[in-house]
């Protein structure tokens, strides 16, 4: 997970080595249109697979990056070419299919687009565990299209997506009824909360652990964030706890949960327990965080932070939280240097507002009111927050406003 800063200083090596070589070895020089891809350097990106797909034709990754470059940069036409070249090589596969849906997704082709997904799944000789592979898949494609936008028919064309994303899983929900609660996740993205909640009430208990963790999320995050629904979130996961042998994916969401309900000991133990069972990422992040927001125990906060970026990488939600930890012990300098990182890669409301925190702190009112600015254009809004940094938010909202 590098960096943006790291990213640009690989390429730097990368463009200085090549030269000096006869040849680069294919995966070297895939590595570096990778990182072109990440920085948005779509031509540079384009480039190197070019010279790639042209040794090693064969190859399903080189032609996929290949054809999203050029779909990036705008280039159709070759990319339908390429999308053939992949037919022919490798048709079965879901990259193939999938960039093919791309192109006739482009041409507006809607009902094509969802016609091709749906041959994907009906080959009547394909086993129960593929056909479960490409189900998920095919939905996850439709979902991330369906929040790309499109400047057409953004809203439209979201809908439309949606609800075929939601046909496609309710079809396949009595020979996969594990995965029913993920219907759920659905609804959501539609604003059907109350649906949603009581497909999740009917469903849970024939659903898997990670199911039954994500879906819930997905609500929460979705909106259900309410006293009401909170609890009838929170009676599922205690439900589940039991039937899943407390399975920790269902520590973290319900832990969530408590955050949101303002129960933090009870968070707390829940994340303790979680890390009891291992190393988890996610687990040290957030008490970490909480920690942080209490000003307790802000030692061993520092050393989960540090822990959980160990493991998963200097990533934009993981320097945030660092961050929040440096704003507590005080070390405004190295707050800001974690949130200048997290915003170059991955700018969002949360990291935004935690800047302005850092500005006027240092009595720097017009940085401070910049960043808020940022944050608000982005979407923040107090509810996004967790309980203990709303007070916060809206002293310095008042504050610069």
């Amino acid at each position: 997970h590098p960096t943006r800063g790291r990213r640009r200083e690989a390429m730097r090596i990368l463009e200085t080595v090549f030269p000096l070589l006869w040849s680069p070895a294919p995966d070297d020089r895939f590595t570096l249109a990778r990182l072109y891809l990440a920085e948005g350097e779509w031509r540079k990106a384009a480039g190197q697979l070019k010279l790639l797909v042209a040794a090693e034709g064969a190859e399903l990754r080189y032609l996929a990056a290949y054809v999203g470059a050029l779909f990036a940069l705008g280039d159709a036409a070759a990319a339908e070419s390429w999308i053939a070249r992949m037919e022919e090589v490798a048709a079965g596969e879901f990259a193939t299919v999938g960039l093919r849906a791309d192109a006739l997704l482009n041409r507006g082709k809607v009902d094509e687009t969802i016609e091709t997904l749906r041959a994907d799944l009906g080959d009547p000789k394909s086993q129960p565990q593929e056909r479960r592979a490409r189900l998920e898949l095919a939905v996850n494609y439709l979902l991330g299209r369906a929040g790309r936008g499109n400047p057409r028919d953004q809203r439209g064309l979201a809908s439309q997506l949606l609800a075929e994303a939601e046909k496609m899983r309710r079809d396949y929900a009595d020979e996969f009824p594990e995965q029913e609660i993920l219907i759920a996740v659905i609804l959501a993205r539609q604003g059907r909360l109350e649906e949603a909640l009581e497909l999740a009430e009917r469903a849970w208990d024939r659903a898997d652990a990670p199911a039954i963790a994500g879906a819930l999320a997905a609500l929460q995050a979705g909106g259900a964030s309410g006293p009401d629904e909170l609890k009838r979130i929170e009676a599922i996961l205690v439900a589940a706890l039991e039937k899943h042998q407390r399975a920790v994916q269902l520590l973290l969401t319900l832990a969530n949960v408590r955050l949101f309900q303002e129960l933090h000991e009870e968070a707390e133990s829940l994340f303790r327990e979680a890390l009891a069972a291992g190393p988890n990422v996610v687990a040290m992040n957030n008490l970490a965080v909480l920690l942080a927001l209490q000003t307790t125990r802000l030692t061993e906060a520092r050393r989960l932070i540090d822990e959980a970026i160990a493991l998963g990488g200097p990533i934009s939600q993981l320097l945030d939280s660092r961050a929040t930890v440096y704003l507590a012990l005080g070390k405004s300098g190295e707050a800001l240097a974690d949130l200048e990182a997290a915003l170059a890669e991955a700018p969002s409301g949360t990291s935004y507002f935690h800047k302005a925190q850092v500005h006027y702190g240092a009595g720097e009112e017009e940085a401070a009111a910049d960043a808020l600015a940022a944050a608000h254009r982005l979407g923040l809004t107090a509810e996004e927050l967790m309980p203990l940094e709303r007070p916060a938010y809206q002293t310095l909202k008042a504050a610069l406003e």
